[in-house]
């Protein structure tokens, strides 16, 4: 059996970021309660001005650093998610990662206020009081920002975290074709079991999976259900983002038609999907099957017909299926040549 190689979804930890009203209110009431001992009256109010002063200041700084695996996380994703996340978060992944690189990165400048804030708490002529309030209500407005881009992010957490993970060494085939097809029912029969795999944006339902194992080769077979059943111009441009995603979990696709067009959608229509699909994803090796040999005349080869009602040409489809993958698999250069064979995770300038 070969090893699996699982690129996890980058996103699932954006749900616990803190929402702007509790970070601002945590951090004024920890700085609220602070009191310094028996000083004199002058003394004890620049005490007090620099104790909340460098107390706010680190209190956020360390709440903020403490949030940079997250950042780290989402800025090494894999083109599979970013191409996923472009299809989820207003403006695309470069959106998301820079609201939150600015959010996270905005105790630096607090740290700067902090500075020039102590600095002038130590001059006998300034009022401490005074200075201690602006500069509070400086952090108030920075911290007021920063929650409002924590707040749109949390609000793509659930969809963002719900994205499946790529399994990167596993070959990977994709069922593709109209709708009502048969899609869904070639893969239960050419699989052993369901995979539990995550949400897909756009998809008319979840994703349907199932593997076949024969002999040590693994192979990871997926409907596309509201992915690839449409031609390309009847797509908006979010839908496209999200298609190009498939690419990443497609090593083979099978492309399957229905001859008797009973499902209602014609075979020029059906052609036009295939060609979406070759456009869409023309490195990546591709089979027309047609279905519903129990009702089609004359003698068919099983390598071209298949019946889900049958079973007929099943066996011979799994088979090519196996010898596909056992290609892919000895073309490998090593366990772990294919992580990025369709490309590395998109550069980043970071903030962190």
């Amino acid at each position: 059996m070969q090893e699996q190689e699982i690129i996890r979804n980058p996103f699932r930890e954006l749900a616990s970021l803190p929402s702007g009203a509790d970070l601002e209110n945590n951090l004024f009431r920890r700085v609220f309660l602070v009191n310094v001992g028996r000083i004199d009256r002058a003394d004890r109010r620049k005490v007090l001005a620099k104790t909340k002063v460098n107390l706010f200041a680190k209190l956020y700084r360390q709440k903020m650093q403490k949030l940079k695996h997250i950042y780290k996380e989402v800025e090494a994703a894999h083109l599979f998610h970013i191409d996923l996340c472009d299809a989820v978060y207003p403006s695309g992944y470069d959106k998301l990662l820079r609201e939150l690189g600015e959010a996270l990165d905005s105790y630096k400048v607090i740290d700067r206020l902090k500075f020039d804030s102590l600095r002038r708490i130590q001059d006998p002529s300034e009022n401490a009081d005074q200075l201690k309030k602006q500069f509070l209500g400086r952090c108030g407005s920075i911290v007021r920002r920063a929650g409002s881009k924590l707040d749109r992010i949390r609000s793509y957490s659930m969809q963002l975290g719900e994205l499946p993970d790529l399994n990167s060494s596993s070959f990977k085939v994709v069922v593709a074709g109209a709708p009502h097809v048969g899609k869904s029912s070639l893969v239960s029969n050419l699989t052993n079991r369901k995979l539990e795999i995550g949400t897909y944006p756009f998809a008319t339902k979840r994703i349907n999976a199932g593997d076949i194992v024969s002999g040590g080769t693994r192979i990871l077979v997926f409907d596309t259900p509201g992915l690839l059943d449409r031609p390309l111009e009847r797509r908006s441009s979010i839908e496209k983002k999200c298609v190009a995603a498939l690419r990443y979990l497609s090593d083979f696709i099978i492309f399957l038609t229905d001859p008797t067009e009973r499902a209602g959608y014609p075979m020029t229509y059906q052609w036009a999907i295939l060609d979406s699909v070759r456009t869409m994803m023309p490195a990546t090796k591709l089979i027309t099957i047609s279905t519903h040999a129990d009702e089609v005349p004359g003698p068919l080869a099983p390598s071209n017909y298949i019946s889900n009602k049958t079973g007929y040409g099943i066996p011979e489809l799994k088979q090519k299926i196996i010898d596909e993958a056992r290609e892919w698999y000895a073309g490998r250069r090593g366990p772990f040549s294919y992580r990025y064979a369709h490309g590395p995770s998109k550069p980043q300038s970071g903030h962190l």
